[in-house]
């Protein structure tokens, strides 16, 4: 039987003036028997949390509390989820340092399609409101963001194809207008070839190409005209080199990722420095 995972933990060692290494922790995950994340947090070199959040679970596996940490007691956020008889989120009320706290309430259609979110205060007073609809499958096909006066601030449009992948997203601003559209391509094994972002004349902003291996791995990326990214992979040794080259062609970064025989990365390393991590499994 495969051993469960319980926990991650990064060390960071950082070169100093005397040549020595300095080591931190910079991160720790820790799962649940049923693979689900309990706590992921972050930090910095002094040991101080860069972010901290808990999850805790029901026994369907449903999030039903989160906290999100200052530091590693104070609490900034704690937000309690109700749901439904089939787990799906009818209210969430968030507590906040201050000791204010907010409520939303999930009004669903009768297929579960349709939701709208309503967020007032602890006095009541209407704070925002979304809508979002849905698909069959859970593909959001529209988002629209309401501000405290009920006036659209912003709308999300989704279009998939036949396989249910992203084919055009659509984002308007408060007057309903296109700020920015993006289009996807793939390939015919499901791979996205391009993602092209263009601005409300339809003017092209920005773009990513990806090209790809026969085992389906990401071997370059080109960032628009700001940078490429390319992928070495050994499988004898289980590592992976990525490569940052400017558009004068100039490389000016390279990581290197090593991995044990079961794809676990074990370690990173780049002219920051080395990130080491240990895993601990149930037992």
């Amino acid at each position: 039987m495969d051993q469960k995972l319980k926990s991650v933990t990064a060390f960071t060692y950082l070169p100093s003036d005397d040549g020595l290494e300095e080591s931190f922790k910079s991160s720790y995950i820790e799962y649940d028997k049923s693979g689900h994340i309990i706590e992921n947090a972050s930090y910095t070199g002094d040991g101080v949390i860069d972010s901290k959040t808990v999850s805790k679970y029901d026994d369907n596996g449903h999030k039903i509390e989160e906290m999100l940490f200052m530091t590693d007691e104070e609490v900034s956020e704690h937000t309690y989820i109700e749901r439904n008889g089939k787990g799906i989120i009818t209210k969430e009320k968030i507590k906040f340092f201050d000791g204010s706290h907010s409520i939303k309430t999930y009004d669903w259609n009768d297929a579960s399609t349709e939701v709208t979110i309503t967020t007032v205060d602890e006095d009541g007073e209407f704070e925002e409101k979304e809508f979002v609809k849905q698909d069959d499958k859970g593909n959001v096909l529209e988002h629209c963001y309401f501000d405290e006066r009920a006036k659209l601030k912003e709308k999300i449009v989704n279009i998939f194809d036949v396989e249910y992948r992203l084919s055009n997203r659509k984002e308007f601003d408060i007057s309903s207008q296109i700020k920015f559209e993006r289009e996807y391509e793939y390939d015919e094994k499901g791979n996205v070839l391009k993602q092209v972002i263009y601005n409300r004349k339809h003017e092209l902003v920005d773009y990513l190409k990806f090209l790809y291996d026969e085992h389906g791995r990401v071997i370059e990326q080109k960032v628009g005209n700001h940078y490429t990214l390319v992928y070495e992979y050994d499988d004898v040794e289980h590592t992976q080199i990525e490569k940052r080259f400017l558009v004068n062609g100039l490389q000016d970064h390279e990581n290197i990722s090593r991995f044990n025989e079961n794809q676990l990365l074990l370690e990173e390393e780049n002219m920051n420095g080395i990130t080491k991590y240990e895993y601990e499994y149930f037992a």
